[in-house]
């Protein structure tokens, strides 16, 4: 790995990691909920809403700590098996986290979120690989 690009892969799967019961759908609804009911929603929505925004939440950082894991990795080797390492680097985290949630009493570990990660992370990495593809092939403009 880069050192360069090494510290906010580690910095992200700190964060990841060290969510804990601040990071509670209990907690975080105390704080959502009000405001999508004060803009008009219906409590059942409200939740609703705040259900599909926390696993919003949960693709776009795996998403984004994929990618991070994908960039530090040696450019020398084939795009496909730096996907594969960074999406299977995601799945072991998301694993990890979800393990550590099933232990804490205001949290719940759940294998249909280790799969939302791992979906997540596969999006990050292939928007990536997308506009770096369209990066290589754009024309020189002189």
């Amino acid at each position: 790995m880069r050192p360069r690009v090494l510290a906010p892969c580690v910095l992200g799967a700190a964060i990841l990691a060290a969510s804990g019961p601040w990071a509670s759908a209990d907690h975080t609804g105390q704080v959502t909920e009000p405001w999508l009911s004060w803009l008009g929603l219906p409590p059942v929505v409200a939740a609703a809403v705040h259900r599909g925004l926390r696993k919003l939440g949960h693709a776009l950082a795996y998403g984004l700590f994929a990618a991070l894991v994908f960039r530090a990795l040696p450019p020398s080797r084939r795009p496909a098996w730096r996907a594969l390492v960074a999406c299977a680097t995601a799945l072991a985290l998301a694993s990890a986290d979800e393990a550590l949630q099933s232990l804490h009493p205001s949290r719940g570990g759940h294998a249909a979120d280790v799969l939302l990660d791992l979906g997540g992370a596969i999006v990050g990495v292939s928007l990536l690989l997308r506009i770096a593809g369209r990066r290589k092939t754009r024309p020189v403009e002189r």
